[in-house]
């Protein structure tokens, strides 16, 4: 008797829960993949994303599940952006001009006058995004999480001190991406382009007397092996994005939306920001205790560096824009984002 009435109540119950889909489909976890340009060890990563994750798990109750995967494991590198797109990756997160040509106008912070910090310029980033209905445009098929700038491009040689602009020109330098070879080019140097994972061969073989490269992704390479030297010059900064599939945001329900909506936007740019300085600071102290020198360009020499170097930069994203650019005016928007970087650059001077 009692099993019957066991079987009675087990029936009872799945009624219950079949009589209500949509009450069932409101309680099934919410599982999202997030492939990102960064290995697992990035400071981001590691000071912001895996700490989110858990916060996004910890304010929904255990219900939105977000796993983090590293660079290739569900899609290629270089398809990250249309895997975010189509959804194959539910939240992403790379640089604008990794795929050359799709968000030109964004790459715009990539081609200016460095801010005096990295927070700082993404500040001024997020504003150009938030008042430029062109920029927002680029990110077509994807709700926006975030906008960073990347650590500044330094100059890492093999044994040569470079102190001064003369003292680049001709160097054979190693970097990766279109950028890259820009800065090489305008400070005098012979570039030599090739992926991160491959630059440490190039330097190992003498193919390249130094690399230009950021210094958080410098150790994720072991190029401080290779290299003895850091000239640190505060070179431009790439920018990036971080963001969803819009179809699997538009899914969400109101109450997760809102959840992300508190975490994301303006507050996770500025905390990549301040992850991105500190990870710096923390390998910069890190080389130095393996015998790593830095040398600290002067006042100076970089003026010089970037009086030569400015031009060719500007100049190399009115090409990428083409004969049709996106905007009406571009030059325009340069000054825009430009005065953005100076305003928020003398507001952190100045403690505001």
């Amino acid at each position: 008797m009692k099993k019957l009435f066991a079987l009675i109540a087990a029936a009872t119950t799945l009624c219950a829960f079949c009589a209500d889909p949509a009450q069932a489909a409101s309680q099934r976890p919410i599982r999202l993949k997030m492939q990102t340009q960064y290995m697992d060890r990035h400071p981001i990563v590691q000071k912001v994303w895996k700490p989110w994750i858990e916060e996004i798990k910890k304010r929904t109750n255990g219900r939105v599940i977000i796993t983090f995967y590293n660079p290739n494991t569900i899609c290629p590198d270089g398809e990250l952006l249309d895997a975010v797109i189509k959804g194959q990756v539910d939240i992403g997160d790379h640089q604008t001009t990794r795929n050359p040509g799709r968000m030109p106008l964004n790459a715009v912070m990539a081609k200016l006058m460095p801010g005096s910090t990295v927070k700082a310029t993404t500040r001024a980033y997020w504003e150009l995004y938030q008042t430029t209905p062109e920029i927002q445009d680029e990110f077509k098929g994807m709700k926006v999480l975030g906008l960073h700038i990347a650590a500044p491009v330094e100059i890492h040689t093999k044994s040569k001190r470079v102190e001064t602009l003369a003292d680049i020109k001709g160097m054979r330098l190693v970097g990766p991406g279109k950028d890259s070879m820009l800065i090489a080019k305008g400070l005098g140097a012979d570039p030599i382009s090739q992926p991160g994972s491959e630059m440490y061969m190039a330097l190992s073989r003498n193919m390249a007397e130094g690399a230009i490269y950021p210094i958080p992704v410098f150790r994720s390479f072991k190029l401080n092996e290779a290299t003895k030297y850091t000239t640190l010059i505060n070179s431009v900064s790439g920018s990036q994005w971080m963001a969803m599939n819009q179809a699997t945001w538009d899914s969400l329900p109101p109450e997760v939306q809102k959840v992300f909506e508190e975490t994301t936007g303006e507050v996770m740019s500025l905390a990549m920001a301040d992850a991105i300085m500190e990870g710096t600071a923390e390998d910069i102290e890190a080389m130095k205790k393996e015998g790593h020198e830095f040398i600290t360009m002067s006042d100076e020499e970089r003026a010089k560096c970037f009086e030569q170097l400015m031009p060719v930069l500007k100049a190399g994203w009115f090409e990428e824009l083409g004969s049709q650019p996106k905007v009406a005016d571009p030059e325009a928007l340069y000054q825009k984002a430009q005065a953005l970087v100076n305003k928020y650059s003398e507001m952190e001077e100045t403690g505001k």
